[in-house]
């Protein structure tokens, strides 16, 4: 696996609300643990809210707020923003060419077609 896939597995599997060990993390995505310990330097320089207890056997966590924070948008979620762009750009909103660039984005990420133009 990359590193990105690491890093995403690795934040998956804290925001399953467990608190995990580097060595457990390393058992499960059967990597080195030195591995693990770059994701998470590399999570937290990202701003990922990872909270690590020091001591004999510390562990990781993520912070609650962040794990209940949904990553991707429902079908119905992305076409309200794009209806929103649509919306905006009609209206003359001032950064109206920024819109489709971030319609674009969220259509590549998206698991459906986006409905609508941007």
């Amino acid at each position: 696996m990359t590193k990105a896939d690491n890093m995403l597995s690795i934040l998956w599997m804290l925001r399953a609300g467990k608190r995990m060990t580097a060595k457990q993390l390393a058992e499960e995505l059967e990597i080195h643990v030195r591995t693990v310990y770059r994701c998470m330097d590399s999570q937290c320089a990202s701003g990922v809210p990872i909270v690590a207890e020091s001591s004999p056997n510390g562990s990781y966590s993520i912070l609650s707020r962040f794990a209940d924070s949904p990553l991707v948008f429902g079908a119905e979620e992305q076409k309200g923003l794009i209806h929103a762009t649509i919306f905006a750009k009609e209206a003359g909103y001032p950064c109206s060419d920024a819109l489709p660039r971030a319609v674009n984005k969220l259509k590549c990420y998206a698991n459906e077609k986006a409905a609508g133009p941007a």
